[in-house]
């Protein structure tokens, strides 16, 4: 049965030139759309996969889409949702990189890395080659005066061997069969020992490198053929954009997807192999030749016709690209030249070039076109100002935000150099210096931030009083006799002070990352964040911050804040940076980005800065190690120029521009004196006008004072809800989410969306290792049909449990109260517990998405229990650790409880209703509570969920998202469940009413009283 299109599909096909029409007709077979700039191709792409839909009876969820990044797998979801309706969230729209997760994720028990593992750090990886260089003997890649020369250029080497899907082995047979210089086979040999070594550590770590993702896959492919065939048997149609940025690795993974088919399969790839700039991360025009020797047969569409740009600009990129000796029409034998034809309106206009004398001038002289054109109207968001490096953006901001210019800074920045995160690093500064009792000047700047409440008055008093007295702070400060009529707020000043002693304490006792929680709350500093008026930026700054110590904590559960400082300094000293994660927010702001960053968008304007030579060609790359070009197996066919790579990266900043496009450059950086870049004079002169620069520079006398003004404090800033607009766009509603709404918008808001800052409570943690053991035990008795004994469970529990982060003095009970809990279990039931079909069954997936309407729903549960064969019908089984909950309880009967727990059962209920990969039917839900109650009972409560239950759990996740969309998140007005929250200390004040004594007395005694009520 074929799929019944919405109106907007018809519309948009008929809008197709001839030669878009044929990309997206031909559905059958091999093909390769050569697609320029601005020529629609993800248009086509949807449109092709509507059309598939349409003409056969191809289900959506059989179609693969590969992108090379996330935004693109959003825009082509966005459009063909328009097209074809809720189908579009079934069709399989992925990064490469995403799609092997979700292999991995589907498929735990194929892979040798658990679900647990993680992507190893920038700083990991220096330590391991480090460590690696210290204990080996090397000549050639250890130079005795700077033993740790290489490390970089070693890591570089084996990313660049990993995207090339290039294994140690391979690596080691390939250095045999090529013909090399003495001295550098003898360097690469060293190279492939590191090589070896480097993984040998991974393994030993349960960690991964993030290019290892797809090779695991690949490596599975090799050997497990049912895997593979599983997975070509359910998709029929395979298709992949940004072709000609896809590394060796990635392409290896679409060709093996599509192999069952043959050299017919219905395999269709986009690119444009002049925009191939990511030849860093391993992306090759090879890959072309490579396509056309695989599919000796396909079919080659061309794309000619640019619905972007004006004319000028797409007659000045063709003329630069014609500078390489790699032209596209050495690859495609029938390659239509010539430059690609405007279809826009837009007025036809000269590349505006600019010489300036310094580059003050210079990005002083950029604002002011962007505040004329901002005078004229145009929305911010249409202008980008494109630079090289990711280096060039601090100047450049600092100057336009000295300019009053609100911009967006693509990509992020490093989290070291963010403020807020400087702050809680001074905060763990003083905290180790005051266990010496050697702070001093730190103590007084951290006492001078606005969190703390303390007025810089009374900080110039203390000062004072010090310098009179002639001691230090720290001593001022425990001067008993010292009162509040002498320092103003000294006795806040003095609780900040004990706060900071006790955080030191309790360095030694808690896990890293639940101290830095702690901190974050406790200092005041999460609150203050989330008051100012660039909240979400900061958030997400200190939450990036937070992420790697956590990341770090796990790898280390003996890091404190002494070793996290440490750690701090050796990453400045190597130039390791912490990105801030990608808040992906639409906002009307100025974009300031790298070439690379600004690939697959547009803009009504676009400025190139800073071309000049060495930046913008002929940049010099320092490379210590240089690994053959047979790695690249059809690298022979291709003769570059040196500069082929950069001028390809010129050409897409160029071609961003749909109305005008501006090239400055100075004569001078930094005191040193430039030329201008030679992808300039490669630029047709017609297409060029010189702008006359004088008046501006002459006027420079009113521009200077404003350079040189404090900086706006809320520069840059984004909206709130702008950015949980964007969240929300990929937010999939869970049981915990749904609970968290209806108990208190306010906490789902911090918790969901923003996710503040928070480290796992001992007792989750706990749960965790309770649930991994008996996943471990069930899988187990799936592969053998043998139930194992409870010495293998209990070693399960107790593996699991080391991995997580406990408080130090509590450890030892977690422990007994798990293999004494574990042990009580299995002498319970391990005679009588059916084998399940599923352990750990995960509902949502991109594989397999579950949607209600509009609203994707997602969620795991523990275990599928057979019930009827015959019938296929299952028990879906719930583990709960912790207080063991009666049937009213459950079902929020008494006074004290609201029915989560039942909540969660129906949510599965419907889960399992909706999933169309599940092909069995839940007849019975069951919580199974792990740990006996107070009469030492194991208990077990079953439940058959009705369709009116069903009925309104689904009406209310609608009514609960509709509220969430709208973004409602108003503070609860309870009490009670707000004195167990993490953020009541400072929520509580602000958002609740006060209650007296009585009333508070009687709220604190809840807890006591829900056990004996049911």
């Amino acid at each position: 049965m074929t799929l019944k299109l919405n109106p907007q599909f018809q519309t948009a096909y008929q809008q197709l030139n001839p030669a878009q029409k044929k990309a997206v007709d031909l559905i059958e077979g091999p093909v390769m759309v050569v697609a320029g700039p601005g020529t629609g191709k993800t248009q086509v792409l949807s449109v092709r996969i509507a059309r598939i839909l349409q003409q056969t009876d191809t289900p959506p969820e059989a179609v693969l889409a590969l992108t090379f990044t996330e935004s693109g797998a959003k825009a082509m979801r966005q459009r063909l949702l328009e097209m074809i309706g809720p189908a579009s969230y079934y069709v399989s729209i992925n990064t490469f990189h995403a799609f092997a997760a979700l292999v991995i994720n589907t498929y735990p028990a194929e892979f040798e890395i658990t679900s647990q593992a993680q992507v190893l750090s920038d700083l990991e990886k220096v330590e391991i080659i480090s460590q690696i260089l210290q204990t080996h003997q090397f000549r050639y890649i250890k130079p005795p005066a700077r033993p740790e020369m290489y490390v970089k250029s070693l890591l570089k080497a084996i990313q660049d061997l990993k995207r090339e899907a290039i294994s140690v082995s391979d690596f080691t047979q390939l250095l045999q069969q090529v013909e090399l210089e003495e001295k550098q086979a003898a360097r690469l040999q060293e190279v492939s020992q590191v090589y070896q070594a480097y993984q040998t550590e991974l393994m030993k770590r349960q960690r991964y490198d993030y290019e290892d993702m797809i090779n695991l896959v690949l490596q599975q492919f090799e050997h497990n053929h049912d895997l593979l065939r599983q997975l070509q048997e359910r998709y029929l149609y395979f298709l992949a954009d940004e072709y000609q940025d896809t590394n060796t690795a990635q392409n290896q993974l679409l060709f093996k997807l599509a192999e069952f088919w043959g050299d017919q399969a219905n395999i269709f790839v986009v690119g444009d192999p002049d925009q191939s700039i990511y030849r860093f991360q391993g992306a090759t025009m090879e890959n072309v030749l490579s396509f056309r020797q695989h599919y000796p047969t396909a079919e080659i569409i061309y794309l000619n016709y640019n619905y972007r740009s004006q004319q000028t600009v797409l007659d000045a990129a063709y003329s630069l690209i014609q500078h390489n000796q790699v032209k596209s029409q050495d690859l495609l034998d029938d390659w239509q030249t010539g430059a690609l034809q405007s279809q826009t309106e837009w007025q036809v206009d000269k590349i505006k070039l600019a010489r300036l004398p310094s580059e003050v001038v210079e990005a002083a002289f950029v604002g002011d076109q962007i505040k004329r054109l901002l005078a004229q109207g145009v929305p911010a968001n249409q202008i980008v100002v494109v630079y090289r490096d990711n280096a060039d953006a601090d100047f450049l901001g600092d100057i336009l935000a000295r300019m009053g210019i609100a911009y967006n800074l693509e990509g992020g920045i490093d989290v070291l150099t963010a403020a807020d995160v400087n702050k809680l690093l001074r905060v763990f500064t003083v905290i180790d210096q005051l266990k010496t009792g050697s702070e001093d000047l730190d103590l007084f700047t951290l006492l001078s931030y606005e969190f703390w409440g303390i007025e810089m008055l009374s900080l110039y008093q203390l000062a004072r009083y010090a310098s009179r007295k002639r001691v230090n702070f720290l001593e001022a400060i425990n001067q008993p006799e010292l009162t509040e009529k002498q320092v103003h707020q000294i006795d806040r000043i003095r609780q900040v002070l004990d706060q900071l002693i006790a955080w030191g304490r309790w360095d030694q006792e808690l896990p890293l990352v639940e101290l830095m929680e702690r901190v974050i709350n406790q200092s005041g500093l999460l609150q203050w964040i989330l008051q100012q008026s660039n909240s979400v930026r900061r958030l997400n700054q200190l939450n990036s911050f937070f992420g790697w110590v956590k990341q770090l904590n796990y790898s280390n559960h003996q890091l404190d804040i002494a070793q996290l400082l440490a750690n701090v300094r050796l990453m400045q000293q190597q130039g390791i940076k912490i990105w801030e994660n990608d808040l992906d927010i639409d906002v009307n702001a100025v974009r300031l980005s790298t070439a690379h960053k600004v690939k697959g968008l547009e803009f009504d304007y676009v400025f190139i800065v800073k071309a000049y030579d060495g930046k913008w060609g002929n940049k010099k790359v320092r490379q210590l190690i240089k690994l053959p070009e047979q790695l690249m197996p059809l690298s022979h066919q291709l003769k570059k120029e040196k500069n082929e790579d950069e001028r390809r990266l010129f050409y897409v900043a160029l071609t961003r521009a749909k109305k005008q496009c501006w090239i400055t450059f100075a004569d001078s950086y930094q005191e040193r004196q430039v030329v201008p870049s030679m992808f300039i004079s490669e630029i047709d002169s017609s297409c060029l006008q010189t702008v006359d620069t004088s008046e501006f520079q002459a006027s420079l006398s009113q521009w200077l004072p404003q350079l040189f003004q404090p900086l706006p404090q809320s520069q840059p800033s984004e909206s709130e809800k702008e950015f949980l607009r964007s969240v929300l766009a990929n937010f999939k509603m869970n049981p915990t989410a749904l609970n968290t709404y209806l108990t208190c918008p306010y906490k789902f808001k911090l918790n969901q969306l923003l996710r503040t800052p928070a480290a796992k409570p001992a007792a989750m943690a706990y749960g965790t290792a309770i649930h991994k053991a008996l996943e471990m035990a069930l899988r187990q008795y799936q592969r053998t049909g043998k139930l194992p004994q409870l010495e293998y469970v209990t070693q399960q529990f107790l593996a699991a449990l080391d991995k997580e982060l406990i408080p130090q003095d509590s450890q030892a009970e977690w422990r007994e109260r798990g293999v004494e809990a574990l042990t009580r279990y299995w002498q319970e039931y391990s005679e009588q517990l059916p084998k399940p079909i599923f352990t750990e069954r995960f509902f949502g997936s991109n594989f397999n998405p579950v949607y209600l309407t509009d609203i994707p729903l997602s969620g795991k549960v523990d275990k599928v229990e057979l019930i009827s064969a015959d019938t296929k019908q299952v028990r879906v089984v719930d583990y709960k650790t912790g207080k063991v909950r009666s049937r009213n309880q459950i079902e929020g009967k008494t006074k004290y409880d609201d029915g989560g727990y039942k909540r969660q059962l129906v949510f599965y209920q419907i889960l399992a209703n909706r999933d169309r990969s599940f092909d069995y039917q839940v007849v019975e839900t069951q919580l199974d509570f792990v740990e006996p109650n107070p009469s030492g009972k194991l208990v077990k409560h079953s439940f058959k969920i009705t369709q009116q239950e069903v009925d309104e759990m689904e009406a209310l996740i609608k009514q609960v998202m509709q509220q969430i969309r709208r973004l409602e998140f108003p503070r609860t007005q309870d009490y009670r469940a707000c004195q167990r929250c993490d953020y009541f200390a400072h929520c509580w004040p602000e958002g609740l009413p006060k209650l007296n004594g009585e009333q508070l007395n009687l709220w604190q005694k809840s807890d006591q009283q829900e056990n004996s009520e049911d």
